[in-house]
């Protein structure tokens, strides 16, 4: 199988490509630049947040039944009118639009690469090694992250926005990588689509508690992880850092997650899953905890957070691809990523509200709490309906 080896090549270059984002390090200036406020910031995220929620299901099943090598092609066509948008926004309502459609595009490509991976790893009799390979995608990605952030943060001291064109210049080649792809062998969906969604919405999720609960547990931290991202720039704003330290610092915050990636695997082998899940939900609780500091140095918490994102990603990915059947499994990676989203609906405009009304210290305490309460809650519920191994 050379074109499925050759797959997972292409899928690692596909991550270097698709994670250049030269626009995530500086878009809070940006915003700041163009009249938007922190609740106004974090209600654009909300409608990201909400619009993915509303196409993940369905792009999921159109990519099981028509493929998921076609699904990407539009994914990034999309993801290219969406950043043109980006670079030409001049306040609220076309920041909103332009979010619409990169959250379409997102959730066209949401779960695929990783059903791409898998299958690959099916045919060639390795699937053991999805957790490892899929790190390594992840350590690829955020590394390359991490560079385009520092030259994002770079550019912006230029214009603010010259990150958003070189943004659609590695889009454009991320595109030329997807139609190198061969899409693996697979069962397809039967044509009968009402019973395809109850099986996946009602029969799995319902009827297999496994990946109902491991979906939640997955949502709460990672939903409390995605708001550290926001809190971190916050933080770097009130200690009134230039735009060029964003970029360095959402590099290195970037270089941390492809850490958190490479240390995935070896924790795989160390320790239960559910000993993993507990040490991500420390070091998240860590993180925000350090954030909370007055001291300048409180900005070296923002890293953890974002290492434990590195850590959780791969394994969450292992835990819910061994229960999922290869026909469906983008439509039941979206509505897991749809679980996720939902709650990020719910927790970032309220983050949004506490850090306008209140403080970021205030926002930062209500996190660690949801994250003990709820995260506790989903970790023992996935762990005691035997979502996760033991050893």
């Amino acid at each position: 199988m050379p074109q499925m080896n050759r797959n997972i090549f292409k899928i690692y270059l596909y991550s270097v490509f698709e994670m250049m984002l030269f626009t995530v390090s500086i878009l809070l200036p940006f915003f700041i630049s163009i009249g938007l406020k922190t609740s106004d910031i974090f209600l654009v995220q909300a409608i990201f947040a909400i619009t993915v929620a509303v196409f993940e299901i369905p792009s999921g099943y159109i990519a099981d039944f028509i493929g998921r090598k076609k699904i990407l092609i539009i994914s990034e066509i999309i993801a290219i009118i969406g950043f043109g948008i980006y670079s030409q926004a001049h306040g609220f309502t076309t920041v909103v639009i332009a979010e619409i459609l990169l959250a379409l595009s997102y959730s066209l490509y949401s779960g695929v690469k990783e059903a791409i991976m898998y299958d690959s790893l099916l045919l060639l009799e390795e699937q053991s090694t999805y957790q490892q390979k899929s790190g390594t995608a992840g350590s690829l990605g955020f590394f390359s992250e991490g560079i385009s952030c520092i030259a994002g943060g770079l550019l912006a001291t230029i214009s603010l926005r010259l990150p958003f064109y070189a943004q659609l210049i590695t889009t454009v080649i991320a595109l030329i990588i997807i139609l190198t792809f061969v899409e693996p062998t697979r069962s397809r969906p039967k044509q009968h689509h009402i019973e395809n969604f109850k099986r996946a919405l009602f029969g799995i999720f319902l009827k297999d508690r496994r990946i109902l609960w491991s979906s939640l547990l997955f949502a709460a931290i990672s939903s409390i992880t995605f708001c550290s991202v926001w809190f971190s720039q916050i933080l770097y704003q009130e200690k009134g850092l230039s735009v060029a330290w964003f970029g360095i610092l959402f590099a290195i915050g970037s270089f941390a997650v492809a850490l958190g990636s490479i240390i995935s695997h070896r924790l795989q082998k160390k320790m239960p899953e559910w000993a993993q899940y507990m040490c991500i939900m420390i070091i998240v609780l860590v993180g925000c905890l350090g954030m909370n500091i007055p001291a300048i140095w409180a900005i070296a918490f923002t890293l953890l957070p974002r290492m434990a994102w590195g850590i959780l990603t791969p394994l969450s990915l292992e835990v819910a691809n061994r229960m999922i059947d290869s026909d469906l499994r983008v439509t039941v990676l979206s509505i897991r990523n749809m679980i996720d989203r939902l709650m990020y609906v719910v927790l970032a405009p309220l983050m949004g509200f506490i850090t306008d009304k209140y403080s970021l210290r205030t926002a930062l305490s209500t996190s660690m709490v949801i994250l003990v309460v709820f995260g506790g809650i989903t970790l023992w519920k996935t762990n005691r309906v035997g979502a996760l191994r033991r050893s």
